[in-house]
């Protein structure tokens, strides 16, 4: 069965991936800039940002974006 399409809908799907994507981004950053502090090499660093995305909660970012 097809769902219904509206614009208010479309734009909230649209600023929840946002909010999705710039919590993704600061995990990485975040993440790369810790382990760079810890002495890591740039590999390294790529594979604890690219680790802290993968861990990333998505229902914790569901609940926050509830709450907003």
């Amino acid at each position: 069965m097809p769902q219904l399409e509206c614009a208010v809908c479309n734009l909230d799907k649209r600023a929840f991936a946002e909010f999705v994507l710039q919590a993704t981004i600061a995990t990485a950053r975040d993440a790369y800039q810790q382990a760079g502090i810890s002495g890591l090499c740039h590999a390294g660093r790529e594979e604890a940002a690219i680790s802290a995305m993968q861990m990333l909660d998505l229902d914790k970012l569901i609940t926050e974006w509830e709450q907003r």
